[in-house]
């Protein structure tokens, strides 16, 4: 939970012991408010909070209308969430407040305002067809410092009775609440966006690849902040050998995607140094982080890539820790590369164990699928279901143009949200 909500929930429970040291007889109302509180806390969805926040005020201080009007960074109402008011009211006023009249008003006020007749202020201007009669008002501000992020009012009690300072109070509290939880949610957004434009500035544009396709994804977890440690990589050769990458950094935040940049540099300088093995790239590649002091660890396969007879291609690789590669045959078998000998280490845990070199022959046909383990991780699965699931789509998208495999794949084959960040490379050999 973000500093600033957690500060306005502090403000409020404060708020609420301060008015039942003072007035002993709301105690029944400030405890069902508070247990409500609670609930907006557990609630990171901002519509969900807001929805919580309204309903709270309307029983905490029992009245049949309340609202809340939230502003865009223009100033405009962008969003109306309200209790009391069925679907007949928003089929027949069919649109959000203006901020005329006394909502415009309560916009600029620096406190609540108490109304016992609405139609006798003199800045009314009335309700729109369809919309309930109200009489009475209690009406404040969605304020964090500066900046007015919208309105909270209510209207009607059930008892009749005009506002008290009591029901001031509480609304006053909650519309903090909601202040918070608004000004949180834009953070986040603009945290999101400026981190996935530095993602997209970190991963390479793919170049041609011989006469092979080539087609890579990158998708964001779905947690803020929405950067990783993921990453894919191909490049050429001096002798005309491509080198390709796909590599996981652990950890979740900049700091790793970091890393990872700086990673992508070492292993094209290391790839330079003939005879461009994989495992000895991968060798190198730990043991300078090792020197280096570096406590990085990750997981990733990196391969080399050659034209051979027949429109075929060589492929040399080494998996250190990494998910294996999938390979889609000519045939329309789904097979993982996963050879009985030992896979090599992650690196950063033990730079000195060699690293294990295979080599496969990619036949024309052959599509050959490289991706990182957000792709199959999933909490309501085993392992070895996640990558019979992948292989079941990959191979049921392998007569498909390579694009739309990549699309398909990159979309969860479930509800669930990903979790971690995923980045994604397939080739293949016409």
């Amino acid at each position: 939970m973000s500093t600033d909500k957690e500060a306005a929930h502090r403000a409020l429970v404060e708020q609420m012991e301060r008015r039942f040291q003072e007035d002993p007889d709301q105690e029944r109302r400030i405890r069902r408010l508070m247990e409500d509180v609670l609930g907006i806390a557990a609630d990171l969805d901002l519509a969900s909070v807001l929805q919580r926040i309204v309903d709270a005020a309307a029983r905490a201080v029992g009245v049949r209308y309340c609202a809340l009007g939230v502003l865009d960074e223009n100033g405009e109402f962008s969003d109306l969430i309200t209790t009391g008011a069925g679907p007949d009211v928003y089929r027949a006023v069919g649109y959000l407040p203006t901020g005329r009249g006394i909502l415009g008003r309560v916009l600029h006020e620096d406190a609540p305002i108490r109304l016992t007749d609405i139609a006798a202020e003199p800045d009314a201007v009335g309700f729109p067809p369809g919309h309930p009669d109200m009489r009475t008002l209690l009406a404040g501000p969605i304020r964090i410092h500066d900046t007015v992020y919208g309105n909270l009012y209510l209207s009607e009690r059930y008892d009749g009775e005009p506002f008290s300072s009591g029901d001031q109070a509480l609304a006053a509290a909650l519309a903090n609440v909601a202040g918070g939880a608004i000004e949180n949610a834009r953070h986040h957004v603009r945290l999101e966006q400026a981190a996935q434009e530095m993602q997209r500035r970190l991963l390479p544009e793919l170049p041609d690849i011989g006469s092979l396709k080539v087609e890579a994804r990158y998708s964001p977890a779905h947690n803020t902040p929405r950067v990783g440690g993921d990453w894919y990589q191909a490049v050429e050769l001096p002798d005309g050998t491509w080198c390709i990458v796909v590599g996981d950094v652990m950890g979740h935040d900049t700091g790793s995607a970091l890393t990872m940049h700086q990673m992508t540099s070492m292993l094209y300088v290391l790839a330079l140094d003939p005879p461009h093995s994989p495992a000895r790239i991968v060798e190198g590649l730990d043991q300078a982080l090792h020197r280096t002091g570096s406590e990085t660890m990750a997981t990733l396969v990196v391969a080399t890539l050659q034209p051979a007879p027949g429109g075929s291609w060589r492929l040399s690789w080494t998996n250190a820790g990494h998910p294996p590669p999938l390979l889609l045959t000519p045939d329309g078998d789904a097979v993982y590369l996963d050879p009985e000998t030992v896979h090599g280490i992650m690196i950063g845990v033990d730079h000195t164990q060699p690293q294990t070199e295979h080599v496969q022959v990619l036949r024309p046909g052959s599509t050959l699928l490289l991706y990182t383990d957000g792709l199959i991780e999933a909490h309501d699965r085993t392992l070895t279901e996640a990558l019979d699931d992948l292989a079941r789509r990959a191979s049921a998208l392998a007569g498909g143009p390579l694009d739309v495999l990549c699309d398909e794949l990159g979309v969860p084959p479930t509800a669930d949200r990903y979790r971690d960040d995923i980045a994604l490379l397939a080739l293949h050999v016409p």
